[in-house]
């Protein structure tokens, strides 16, 4: 299940990694992780994760996953929220009408299950999309 989970954030990953002016990678600076972000990095920053932390099949012998993904953006809290908003609107841009690459799978589908909630600290501000991905394993 491990590799799955591997497979499904390499394949969301690289499909916000596209690079050109305007894309989400240029407007974080190439600053795309998986699970988490290194303690002292700049910001904005994108944070593609698990939400359940382990796929799951739909029978047990069965290689077709599905999974819940969290998509956060983050941004300094004095910077502007419709900046914030405009990355968060690439990330849905680049994955909800793409197929995305997942090894050992046909190319696997996503779905938007709610379009952002923000989150304010001290000194960060935090909007998260979260997603469905379903994927069927090759014959």
């Amino acid at each position: 299940m491990a590799h799955d989970q591997e497979a499904m954030l390499t394949g969301i990953i690289t499909a916000l990694s596209v690079t050109g002016a305007g894309t989400l990678y240029e407007s974080v600076g190439g600053r795309i992780y998986r699970t988490a972000a290194p303690s002292e990095d700049a910001l904005p920053l994108v944070i593609v994760s698990v939400a359940d932390d382990t796929p799951d099949r739909y029978m047990p012998t069965s290689a077709d996953i599905e999974a819940t993904i969290n998509i956060s953006v983050f941004g300094k809290r004095d910077a502007s929220e419709t900046t914030l908003q405009a990355i968060a609107a690439k990330c849905i841009a680049a994955l909800e009408s793409v197929g995305i690459t997942i090894a050992g799978h046909e190319t696997g589908s996503m779905w938007i299950q709610n379009r952002g909630i923000t989150l304010y600290d001290d000194s960060r501000v935090q909007i998260t999309t979260l997603w469905g991905i379903q994927a069927t394993a090759t014959a």
